[in-house]
């Protein structure tokens, strides 16, 4: 039998879906392909339809929500998945390969917390407006198959961040102390600062997004847009039109990121 995808679950309980490697140009109204578990980016909605007198959607920007989930962005994670974790997130949003696996030697589990937490917005409403006056692309031969197929989807939220504060524990909790110039140096230049002695803030240069929300859309054979549907959190997990890396194996949620459950099934269910 199959082991469950530690990755669906990971921002479940803010209604988010998890990007496997997070990304900074990754925003409201692209279109994804659907297909199990699994969203693929392709590129922008707008781009694939001949909009029919209607507006594209507007995307609302770093709206109030965000300082509810900022509260929630914080997790203790056994440490081969915290490694998994924190290291896609630097290498989203460093743009190259970061692996951390020699700079949390000694610890059991990894505590991360987010900063800054930003999310923008396009509303189903207008999206349902857009769609409905628009046709898909006389030229768009694949994504109409993808559309007609029901196999489309757009994004309709996104969830971002550039700062992220990482602490390492023992196997009883106790906090300990970190290595920041062998922190800074795993970390290939991205800025590292001691925030305590067992407590350290990583920061990009932009934010990047690691969360998003979804609707499948639905379209006749005409290309006429029929009908969406939300993608509900724990069901998919987004990725480019590249490999993931290899991840953990079992997970928990227990907030935005997760605990390892060795030998146990998904308890997040």
């Amino acid at each position: 039998m199959a082991r469950p995808d530690p990755f669906l679950n990971l921002l479940r309980s803010i209604g988010f879906l998890p990007l496997r490697v997070p990304r900074a140009d990754v925003e409201p109204l692209m279109l994804a392909s659907h297909s199990g578990k699994e969203l693929v980016l392709l590129g922008n909605l707008v781009d694939a339809m001949e909009p029919g007198g209607e507006a594209a959607p507007p995307v609302s920007r770093d709206i109030a929500t965000a300082d509810s989930i900022e509260r929630m962005c914080t997790s203790r994670i056994r440490l081969n998945a915290g490694l998994q974790i924190v290291g896609n997130i630097l290498t989203g949003i460093a743009g190259r390969l970061i692996d951390l696996s020699h700079a949390f030697e000694g610890a059991e589990s990894l505590v991360l917390e987010f900063s800054g937490v930003t999310v923008d917005r396009a509303d189903l409403v207008m999206v349902d407006r857009y769609l409905g006056r628009a046709r898909i692309h006389a030229d768009s031969r694949h994504i109409r198959g993808l559309l007609v197929e029901g196999e489309g989807a757009v994004l309709t939220a996104t969830a971002r961040c550039r700062r992220y504060m990482i602490s390492a524990q023992s196997k009883d909790g106790t906090a300990i102390e970190l290595d920041v110039p062998l922190l800074r140096e795993a970390a290939g230049g991205l800025r590292v600062d001691r925030a305590s002695g067992s407590r350290v803030s990583y920061e990009g240069p932009v934010p990047v997004t690691f969360g998003v929300q979804a609707a499948r859309v639905f379209f006749d054979r005409e290309g006429r847009f029929t009908a969406f549907r939300p993608v509900k959190p724990g069901q998919a997990a987004v990725r480019g039109l590249v490999a993931a890396a290899r991840q953990a194996e079992m997970v928990s949620v227990n907030g935005v990121f997760v605990d390892v459950v060795d030998g146990l099934e998904d308890l997040a269910a």
